[in-house]
């Protein structure tokens, strides 16, 4: 997903927000969108398959409620 698709962070509002990981356990990775300006962390899910875990992570982010 391209960085057009991702929506600020509903805190502070900053565009400034990536994808951050935790350490790998016998469920998965999980991960979750990160806002590097207020520190706000969107939902996060344990992911098998690293090619998606950024594109996972957003869409948990963008599906918030507004």
């Amino acid at each position: 997903m391209s960085d057009k698709n991702k929506l600020p962070c509903p805190w502070c509002g900053s565009i400034d927000v990536g994808l951050t990981t935790q350490t790998t356990d016998r469920e998965g990775k999980p991960v979750m969108m990160l806002c590097v300006d207020c520190g706000a962390v969107g939902p996060w899910e344990y992911e098998q398959d690293s090619r998606q875990y950024e594109s996972h992570a957003l869409k948990l982010w963008n599906r918030r409620i507004k």
